[in-house]
């Protein structure tokens, strides 16, 4: 699927919501595309003037978790955008995450690596540091719940309730740029990034703390965990590859209180189904075909059920929209008397489901000032405004009421409260193929520094290019910073000496992870013994010394930068 640039409308710059999706290592890609946004938005701050968007949701998943962090750090901190950079070309490499494990190895790479880094990157800011957001900004990581969240859900049939498990799993952070920096608070956000990017066996499941009133607010069921408010959780991508769901979730409260422009930009690295090919052969599927192929259709699947039901959304917007033309010339055929008794009743309706409804017809009254009421509220407002008779002046505040109140029980009913038509933008490469860091299951760029800075600036270039599209007064960066080479590696023979020492340290890993699972099973405990000590016994010179020369060089090439 692919999503055109729409031409941007005049007026003060839209609400953005980011979706990044999971990327393994192709998330440089992605840091690349979110940090021009970036660079946009501290060059008109610079410039005092307008910003091309309000970037003021981040939903990410996996690696796309991880990039929301370091943005979201950056706009409400004001630490240096530079750090978006540095830490996917120079931080996320396979030399800086194949470290050592006390005991047995629970995962090929190191979460704890991954933790430390991600703890250098969500640092204090400098002092005297501005922050680039001028309000809040939500993030949200998605996670994958091992455990699972017990709910019991109400129903009319018999029995009379229903137990399930949900593994979908999520942890949102509201920040304010006026606040001053919480450590908790951002190691929290480290943990919960670190969790969502945990790819299954390449790293370690990582535990999170869930409040009571997160797991109550969850779904409309109720939780019945009892006690239960830690869970192990893994990579979110495994159940949720691009989180556009989430993200229609995360901005409702936002957009019920706030009459802006909302659009949502969704940055990933390619097509899901780019990666899945057809019947190998006249014969159909092999079994291993077949295996690989479920593996992509989960999330395929998820990713095309999100826009079905943003289409869907949409659609019911539109048609509702035009209802209201029609609902607004039967309201004020009423008279005053007709209408003020319609409108207490239903006022007394509305807050059995919404206690704050004043406010919500409040800011439903602001929007429709800022964008225009149906005509036959319009026209009715201009007549009673020329009328001295006040029991006539009266028809225009007492018809609008009833127009609100009508609209927030059936947008209410039909479960569009809050939520208005949004415009879709996707940000991803032209042929997903250019990208350095895809091959061998999009961990490639994790073995050479030159692959991620290559796919960095593939993702600056591309949105740029929508940048140049949608906003006249954004000026990119020198050229030389969006220039590439045509790279596209495949492999072991297009790895420096460094990255195939490295590749070679994932794979000695890989295989300690086996045997230190032999070891651990009952039936092969004896077999698996045997194997480990012959193993780390034969091999241990050979992977000291290497670690000991790999280490001396990333120190004098650290010097030498």
């Amino acid at each position: 699927m692919r999503f055109t640039a729409s031409q941007a409308t005049s007026g003060s710059p839209p609400k953005v919501a980011f979706v990044i999706s999971g990327a393994a290592a192709l998330g440089p890609y992605e840091g690349g595309a979110v940090y021009e946004f970036l660079y946009a938005i501290r060059q008109a701050k610079k410039n005092e003037v307008s910003p091309p968007l309000i970037p003021d949701v981040f939903v990410g998943t996996s690696a796309g978790a991880l990039t929301s962090s370091l943005v979201v750090h950056s706009l409400v901190t004001g630490s240096p955008i530079e750090d978006v950079h540095d830490a996917w070309v120079k931080g996320a490499s396979a030399g800086r995450l194949t470290g050592p494990v006390a005991g047995r190895r629970r995962s090929i790479l190191s979460g704890a690596a991954v933790g430390e880094l991600v703890d250098e990157w969500l640092r204090p800011p400098a002092a005297g540091a501005t922050p680039l957001a001028a309000g809040p900004v939500r993030l949200v990581a998605t996670l994958t719940n091992l455990d699972g969240l017990r709910f019991r859900f109400g129903t009319s049939g018999d029995p009379p309730s229903i137990d399930t498990v949900a593994h979908q799993d999520l942890k949102t952070f509201d920040l304010d740029p006026k606040a001053p920096y919480d450590s908790g608070r951002w190691s929290d956000i480290g943990r919960a990034v670190v969790a969502s990017g945990a790819f299954p066996v390449a790293f370690e499941p990582v535990p999170i703390e869930h409040t009571p009133e997160e797991l109550e607010a969850w779904v409309p069921g109720r939780y019945i965990g009892g006690d239960q408010r830690r869970f192990w959780c893994s990579d979110g991508g495994v159940l949720e590859g691009m989180p556009l769901g989430r993200a229609i979730d995360a901005i409702a409260d936002l957009d019920a209180s706030d009459p802006s422009r909302r659009e949502f930009i969704v940055v990933e690295p390619g097509d899901p189904g780019d990666q899945a090919s057809g019947p190998p052969g006249p014969e159909g599927y092999s079994p291993a075909s077949v295996l690989a192929r479920l593996a992509t259709i989960p999330i395929t699947e998820q990713v095309s059920r999100d826009m079905v039901q943003f289409e869907k959304t949409n659609a019911r917007l539109a048609a509702l929209g035009e209802a209201w033309d029609d609902w607004a010339r039967v309201v004020i055929a009423l008279d005053t008397g007709a209408a003020e008794a319609a409108a207490l009743d239903l006022t007394a309706a509305c807050r059995r489901h919404w206690p704050d409804v004043d406010d919500r017809l409040a800011r439903m009254a602001a929007g429709h000032e800022a964008n225009g009421w149906p005509p036959a509220l319009e026209s009715a407002a201009l007549e009673s405004a020329a009328l001295e008779s006040a029991a006539l002046a009266s028809v225009a505040p007492t018809h609008r009421r009833l127009f609100l109140l009508l609209r927030l029980r059936l947008e209410g009913a039909s479960g569009l409260a809050g939520k208005r038509r949004y415009r879709l933008h996707h940000l991803a490469p032209a042929d997903p193929g250019e990208l350095a860091g895809a091959f061998w299951g999009h961990f490639g760029g994790l073995f050479e520094e030159k692959f991620r800075e290559h796919d960095f600036r593939v993702g600056r270039r591309v949105a740029r290019d929508w940048l140049l599209h949608n906003d006249p007064s954004y000026t990119p960066a020198p050229e030389a910073e969006y220039a590439v080479a045509d790279l596209r590696p495949r492999g072991w023979r297009d790895l420096s000496l460094a990255g195939k020492w490295q590749a070679v340290k994932v794979i000695g890993n890989t295989v300690d992870l086996v045997l230190d699972q032999l070891h651990g099973a009952g039936w092969g405990a004896i077999l698996g013994a045997s194997a480990v000590a012959a193993y780390r016994g034969l091999t241990y010179p050979v992977r000291r010394a290497g670690a000991n020369v790999a280490t001396a060089l990333g120190r004098r090439l650290d010097r030498h930068a």
